[in-house]
């Protein structure tokens, strides 16, 4: 980041709500890194830098009281943690954010559009790639709140071997097991799932919209009213199944004990 100590504020970066086109993160690239959220503020770290000193000051829960999961979309972003827990406040919400490398994992496109009017990533299998992602350690009550907002189509599910903090150096977690969000549908076009670090979301949006409502690329940031039932379906007329590997477990979001049996189970 331009200053790896200045803490930010939350609220001053744009809603994906205003702006859809700006998924998963409305910064520029050079100003994401790993840190702390909390009430709304943004504590960077150091790359190489321990959170756990950035919590205690906070008031937060430790790494060992926490679930680790992949944030591979916007939850890595501070102004959705912001809104979402505005919109279902917890007793703790702070959330340390460290670089990850998640093995035979790809970000794609999930075939489908969000309420905020975007299309969201997913997690998929991809043998022999090596993602390089978000970590993120959550309460068990900020991770039922997270999960309230992930449709019925994403599937919980853990992951091996996850590496977190500095992969090379001081300081860092792993490998772990972690867990990650995978759609039960991706987005394809003709040619296998269309990733993330291929086609941004304006691009992917005016692509959509010009196959599904060509007349909406005129009207803004956010795609009107009118359009938004032929994005679906053109989303929907371009998906495939998003099969996961035998050594993914799928996590039971109904079961009573979710998420508390988590903690601690790796």
């Amino acid at each position: 980041m331009s200053n790896a100590r200045e803490v930010l504020d939350a609220a001053e970066m744009p809603s994906l709500e205003d702006a859809p086109w700006a998924y998963p993160d409305g910064r520029s690239a050079r100003d994401r890194g790993p840190s702390v959220y909390g009430g709304g503020r943004v504590y960077p770290l150091a790359e190489d830098e321990d959170p756990a000193l950035r919590l205690r000051s906070l008031g937060g829960a430790g790494l060992g009281d926490r679930v680790p999961v992949v944030a591979l979309g916007s939850n890595a972003y501070p102004r959705q943690l912001l809104d979402k827990f505005e919109a279902d406040p917890v007793a703790d919400d702070t959330v340390p954010t460290l670089r990850a490398v998640v093995p035979d994992l790809a970000i794609s496109y999930a075939a489908m559009l969000s309420r905020k009017g975007y299309v969201p990533v997913s997690a998929r299998w991809a043998r022999g790639r090596r993602c390089e992602t978000w970590l993120q350690w959550l309460t068990a009550e900020q991770l039922t709140v997270i999960a309230a907002t992930e449709g019925r189509g994403y599937r919980l599910v853990r992951v091996p071997g996850v590496v977190a903090g500095v992969v090379e150096g001081r300081w860092g977690v792993g490998p772990l097991p972690a867990y990650v969000w995978a759609h039960t549908t991706l987005l394809d076009l003709g040619s296998g799932p269309m990733d993330l670090d291929a086609v941004s979301q304006p691009e992917l949006l005016r692509m959509v919209l010009a196959g599904a409502d060509a007349g909406a690329l005129r009207e803004g940031r956010r795609l009107p009213e009118r359009s938004i039932g032929a994005v679906r379906s053109w989303l929907r007329g371009r998906s495939i199944g998003n099969r996961l590997p035998d050594g993914w477990r799928e996590i039971d979001r109904d079961a009573a004990d979710f998420p508390g049996t988590l903690i601690g189970s790796g």
